[in-house]
């Protein structure tokens, strides 16, 4: 994911945290605008900004870029597509992925023959 503040009327002091899946991952201020920010968000479900209340901030903007996989296949997420990635795929057989919303590897919302095709022919240590 690649994400870069940009502050709009913002004046000393104001400040933002990016949550992921509810934890804290980033918190910047308005030193940070324009400024290129890269983090690994395997499986997030939910990626939120905020602006921390009393700071003087009129608006935020920003630009949020969820990437797609390096490696589709890699369910897990570990740079290779091994027994783990199709172990995991074949545990979510059937449904949008649930615990491992990476194996719905052509993102059709079910996990099924198409996810287990992308798994199989990418099988090896990823690019």
């Amino acid at each position: 994911m690649r994400f870069t503040p940009q502050f709009n009327g913002s004046q000393h002091g104001s400040t933002f945290d990016l949550l992921i899946d509810g934890v804290a991952a980033l918190s910047g201020n308005e030193a940070d605008q324009g400024r290129l920010f890269e983090l690994d968000v395997p499986n997030a479900t939910m990626i939120e900004l905020r602006e921390n209340p009393g700071t003087a901030c009129t608006a935020l903007l920003f630009e949020l870029q969820i990437l797609a996989p390096a490696c589709p296949g890699d369910v897990i997420a570990n740079n290779i597509i091994d027994g783990a990635d199709l172990a995991a795929l074949l545990s979510v057989w059937g449904t949008d992925g649930g615990i491992y919303p990476r194996a719905d590897v052509n993102g059709d919302g079910t996990v099924n023959a198409a996810d287990l095709s992308a798994v199989l022919s990418g099988w090896g240590a990823c690019p």
